[in-house]
């Protein structure tokens, strides 16, 4: 068993941290693009430095067709 702060343990991190982001963002991708918003689309807003919890709410707002 590796120390705590092992390079190892590092590692692992990084590599469990990597996964659960592209999870998060394909599922963001998945979601934007049942309400109508592709991928390119979320790229201008995001670089802008929109929140993505107002990225979720712009998505609502065209799902309830509220845009």
């Amino acid at each position: 068993m590796r120390a705590p702060g092992s390079k190892q343990g590092h590692d692992d991190l990084e590599e469990s941290d990597a996964r659960l982001l592209k999870q998060a963002v394909e599922k963001l991708v998945w979601f934007g693009q049942q309400v109508g918003v592709s991928p390119e689309e979320m790229i201008s807003p995001l670089d802008s430095g929109i929140s993505i919890r107002d990225l979720l709410a712009f998505f609502a707002s065209k799902a309830s067709g509220a845009t």
